[in-house]
């Protein structure tokens, strides 16, 4: 996230692309919960608006973030236990919505407001310091409702594409 964002932060400088703003607005950093002052900063932000914000536990595989209500309630649970560092905030990306059908256990759904994002495949392995690989190996697109949180292709609730680019 952080190389494509500087990739378009340099497009933008170099006047290569108009939209290169549209584009940045896609990105949000990642927000800590530690038990820090900034970490309680952070929590109150999505304590006083949830609906902005998702809070995800630090590992992979997807699933298990807590949104709006469950979110507050959650951090507010968590207020002065260490613990909450388990977990990191996001501010939540809202991508255009658009119309499309899945094709989903061999039948055509009817039209869905959809909303997708591009994955990157990439690898980064460094030691003492120095990096001795940083490569990018591909992307996809997962597509899902837009009513759907989470976005599990494994677990149906999304579909995999491939992106088609275009001027």
């Amino acid at each position: 996230q952080r190389r494509v964002r500087e990739a378009v932060v340099s497009t933008q400088s170099t006047g290569y692309t108009e939209r290169a703003d549209e584009v940045l607005e896609l990105f949000h950093d990642t927000l800590t919960l530690e038990s820090t002052d900034e970490g309680d900063r952070n929590a109150q932000l999505a304590i006083n608006s949830p609906e902005r914000y998702v809070m995800r536990p630090q590992r992979e595989g997807g699933g298990n973030n807590l949104w709006e209500a469950e979110m507050k309630d959650r951090l507010m649970e968590l207020a002065g236990d260490p613990s909450r560092q388990q977990y990191i905030l996001m501010r939540r990306i809202t991508p255009p919505v658009t119309e499309m059908r899945f094709f989903k256990g061999g039948k055509i759904t009817p039209i869905l407001q959809s909303v997708s994002e591009i994955g990157f495949f990439s690898s980064y392995i460094s030691g003492g310091g120095d990096v001795i690989r940083s490569e990018n190996h591909g992307l996809l697109v997962r597509t899902k409702s837009r009513n759907d949180n989470e976005g599990g292709v494994y677990v149906g609730i999304s579909v995999l594409g491939s992106p088609h680019f275009m001027d």
